[in-house]
């Protein structure tokens, strides 16, 4: 991973010390430079969309209340520090049968800190929360090759349950995933639910 300038939230900011805000509009500009960095074109697929198309999917993922009747997509940027450093977004895919998924993205000279796991366990926490989106199951998908984003996902409770071989496409070519789950039972057995407010 990159190094961090002196300024930056990392020197002054615990390992892992994160907070969820609600994305805005105003966050286009943050989470589309974010996608631009070449390690995350690496294993996401870079769908091109301008700044206003940006801005309007987040107004749409802001609107949304984070209770149990959730169905759609929220999204939150990762602060540590009081500065951004990536986002998460939490998707109900499932209201009937209580499923959802989670994905993130860290930018380059802050990862290696811990943000996305705490991220993660933060978003697990709202998704499973009787007061948040009160789901029963949380899945999430990661390049087969891409080690980091796996281990995010082993750290934060979740179990490898399989490939899903050529589920997308990233620079033009079809890619393996391993896909992972978590269900409310195991994460509350686990003891990583810290109860996080759903802002």
């Amino acid at each position: 991973m990159t190094t961090n300038d002196a300024a930056g939230p990392s020197e002054r900011t615990p390992p892992g010390a994160i907070s969820l805000r609600r994305a805005t509009p105003a966050d286009a500009t943050l989470v589309l430079g974010w996608r631009d960095e070449p390690s995350t074109g690496q294993y996401m697929p870079n769908l091109r969309r301008t700044p206003e198309e940006v801005a309007a999917r987040l107004a749409e993922r802001a609107a949304p209340a984070v209770d149990p009747t959730l169905s759609g997509t929220v999204q939150w940027i990762v602060e540590a520090g009081g500065e951004p450093v990536g986002w998460v977004r939490f998707t109900v895919t499932d209201r009937e049968s209580a499923v959802g998924e989670v994905g993130y993205t860290i930018g380059e000279r802050d990862r290696g800190r811990g943000y996305a796991t705490a991220a993660v366990r933060e978003t697990l926490a709202i998704a499973f929360s009787a007061t948040g989106a009160d789901v029963a199951r949380v899945e999430a998908v990661a390049a087969v090759g891409n080690g980091a984003s796996r281990r995010v996902l082993e750290r934060s409770g979740f179990r490898f349950e399989g490939v899903a071989r050529g589920l997308l496409v990233i620079g033009g070519e079809r890619v393996d995933h391993a896909r992972y789950g978590v269900l409310q039972g195991e994460w509350t057995a686990e003891g990583m639910g810290r109860g996080v407010s759903a802002g």
